[in-house]
């Protein structure tokens, strides 16, 4: 497995298909609604196998002033927001996710930030409190997939 990082405009249609079709489609979003919020900017580090077929993917926003439907609760002010972690179904199990994880905090640090947070779906609470994040904040309804989501933060050190 290696990660790349690649800007949110330059993300490739595998990468796209593998968001939409695990992080959207399945809550009726349609393909034309903005889900991927280019304009917001950031990176993605994407896991690919040794074929290049694409294994997860973490996005790293270039600030965190919250995103729409999805608050920041007080006292997470100033952390870097990640979003649109996903492993493909097929790969799960295998660690990829949390080393994304990892690699993407590790990411924040160097940028200076001591804390990352997730707008995090109820279905990966478990996994983002696996890999050290507390929940922030009350549960609440995202706009887009209608699937209830908290706030999980984390503290990162070197």
């Amino acid at each position: 497995m290696h990660i790349e990082s690649v800007l949110v405009s330059d993300i490739t249609q595998d990468v796209k298909d593998l968001l939409y079709n695990h992080l959207y489609k399945p809550w009726g979003v349609e393909l034309e609604t903005d889900w991927l919020c280019a304009d917001d900017g950031g990176e993605f580090l994407v896991a690919r196998d040794e074929d290049g077929a694409v294994l997860g993917t973490v996005r790293i926003m270039p600030a965190d002033g919250g995103t729409p439907g999805h608050p920041t609760p007080v006292g997470c002010e100033g952390e870097r927001r990640l979003r649109q972690v996903i492993v493909d179904p097929t790969a799960r199990g295998r660690g990829i996710g949390s080393k994304l994880m990892q690699m993407a905090e590790a990411h924040v640090l160097g940028l200076g930030i001591d804390r990352v947070g997730v707008a995090a779906r109820s279905r990966a609470y478990n996994f983002y409190l696996n890999n050290g994040y507390i929940f922030q904040g009350e549960e609440y309804i995202s706009p887009l997939t209608h699937m209830a989501h908290r706030h999980m933060s984390k503290a990162i050190q070197p």
